[in-house]
């Protein structure tokens, strides 16, 4: 497969639930979503006369569940506590993909499908903000993230290669918690 083609890949959404297992520590497990999609089609000299294209699509789904750990380290202010977190995820995927070669109007196809598992782990720093007794919002960053079983996630979804700027807008992490 083309190295320009990306597979694999996916952005989840997550559904959690929490325990505040004491005025301290919170305890986060949840279920995600995530998807992903791309495409390349070239021609050895990239012209429209040329007689044979070639065309690599890729389809992935995955399923990913997190195990989140939240220490608050400052209470300096009761509506902002300040918290240090970790996570471990864990996301089963699969990958589908498709290469045709059309020679002289006649294509061929080719199929393949991969499963597999990859654990991720994560590290920041976050703020609450206390909005009502039930309601507060979050911001965290982020500052290590890691695909424990490979380095398939280093480009595409935490772009190590882009700048410091870049690199800390793709780590910021944004919410609203309710507590029932």
């Amino acid at each position: 497969m083309p190295k320009d083609v990306k597979s694999g890949y996916f952005t989840p959404v997550f559904l959690n639930l929490g325990y505040e297992a004491t005025s301290r520590v919170r305890l986060f497990t949840g279920i995600g979503y995530g998807s992903g999609k791309d495409k390349l089609e070239w021609s050895p000299n990239y012209k429209d006369t040329d007689t044979i294209k070639y065309s690599i699509s890729t389809k992935t789904h995955v399923v990913a569940v997190p195990l989140t750990v939240q220490v608050i380290v400052l209470k300096a202010f009761n509506r902002f506590p300040v918290y240090v977190t970790g996570t471990a995820l864990t996301a089963l995927g699969t990958t589908k993909a498709e290469l045709s070669e059309t020679l002289h109007g006649v294509t061929t196809s080719q199929h393949e499908k991969e499963h597999g598992i990859n654990l991720f782990a994560t590290a920041g720093i976050g703020f609450n903000y206390k909005v009502s007794k039930q309601l507060y919002g979050y911001v965290e960053w982020l500052a290590f993230k890691q695909n424990l079983t490979g380095k398939n996630s280093f480009d595409y979804d935490w772009e190590q290669y882009a700048s410091r700027g870049r690199r800390f807008y793709k780590s910021l992490g944004v919410g609203i918690n309710y507590k029932l």
